[in-house]
C-alpha cells in the first residue's frame, strides 16, 4: 500500500480548516500544515488532526508549499488550501490509488469548483470555474515554482486524472475579497515589474473596463447574478491595482535612478 501525505499551509484559516482537515484525514497517512502565524485558532484546530503543525513567515504560496513537501515523511503527496476540501468521489478515487495504481506515474490533474459566499460560480478572476489543477504528486520529480502568484508544480512529463472535485470555499465576506486583491496585487507588482510592459494612463483606463467585460459576459458571470456582478467588478478592481501598482514601481526605479551621481 502506498502512503500518503497532505499538506496544508494556512493563516487565520479557523472559519474552513476543520472541514479541510476532515476530508483529508479519510485518505491521508501524514497531515503536515505549515501556518504563517495566524492570531485566531488555526494553530488550535490544527493540532487536533497532527503533531506536524510547523510556523514560518509567508512570502509566496510556491514556497510555502515546498517547504510542507520537503517535510513530509512520504513521496506521493497532496497539496491543498485551507479553504479547499475533496467530495467523496475523489476521496474514494485516493483510496483505490493506494492499493495500486500509482506505479510509473508522476503526478494528476484535478478538478476544481469555486464558491463564492457558498455559491458555485462560472469564474472567479483570474480562473474559469471549474478550473483544472495538479495537486497530487510524486515529490521526487514535482515541486512548485517559485511565481509570486499563481504558481503552480513543474517538473513532471505527464499526468493522470483524479476523479471527483476539490470544493474551494474561496471568499466569505466582502472585506476578504477586497484584502485578497490588494494582496495579490501587491504580490504581482513586486515579482513581475522588471519583465512588465510599460504602464501607460491610458492602459489605466482601458484595462479594467476590458477585464469587466471579459470576465462578466465572456467568463460567464453574469450567470451567477448579484455575485457574478460582484466578481465582475473584482476582475475590473484586481486589475486597475495590478497595473497603477506596477506603474508606481517603475516611476519609483526611474526617479532614484535618475538621482544617481548627483552632488548632495
Amino acid at each position: 500500500m502506498t502512503r500518503i501525505s497532505v499538506c496544508c499551509v494556512t493563516f487565520n484559516s479557523a472559519r474552513t480548516l476543520r472541514r479541510t482537515l476532515e476530508g483529508a484525514a479519510k485518505f491521508a497517512d501524514e497531515i503536515v500544515v505549515v501556518d504563517s502565524f495566524s492570531t485566531d485558532n488555526t494553530v488550535e484546530i490544527a493540532r487536533e488532526f497532527t503533531d506536524k503543525v510547523f510556523s514560518r513567515e509567508y512570502k509566496y504560496h510556491g514556497l510555502q508549499m515546498n517547504y510542507a513537501v520537503e517535510r513530509c515523511s512520504n513521496d506521493w503527496v497532496f497539496c491543498i488550501d485551507s479553504d479547499e476540501y475533496p467530495d467523496e468521489r475523489m476521496v474514494a478515487h485516493l483510496l483505490r490509488l493506494k492499493e495500486g495504481g500509482l506505479e510509473e506515474k508522476e503526478a494528476f490533474r484535478l478538478r476544481r469548483q469555486w464558491f463564492f459566499f457558498d455559491k458555485p460560480v462560472h469564474a472567479f478572476y483570474p480562473v474559469s470555474s471549474p478550473d483544472t489543477i495538479i495537486r497530487f504528486f510524486h515529490r521526487a520529480t514535482v515541486r512548485f515554482n517559485e511565481s509570486p502568484v499563481h504558481d503552480k508544480p513543474v517538473g513532471f512529463r505527464d499526468f493522470a486524472w483524479l476523479d471527483g472535485t476539490l470544493l474551494h470555499d474561496a471568499i466569505a465576506s466582502l472585506h476578504q475579497l477586497y484584502d485578497k486583491a490588494n494582496k495579490y496585487t501587491s504580490r504581482h507588482a513586486e515579482g513581475y515589474s522588471a519583465a512588465a510592459p510599460r504602464t501607460t494612463f491610458l492602459s489605466l483606463m482601458l484595462n479594467p473596463v476590458g477585464a469587466f467585460f471579459k470576465w462578466y459576459f465572456f467568463k460567464k458571470n453574469f450567470l451567477d447574478g448579484y455575485y457574478g456582478f460582484v466578481l465582475g467588478t473584482y476582475a475590473a478592481l484586481y486589475t486597475f491595482l495590478k497595473h497603477v501598482k506596477l506603474y508606481q514601481i517603475k516611476r519609483s526605479g526611474a526617479s532614484s535612478g535618475s538621482g544617481q551621481g548627483e552632488e548632495k
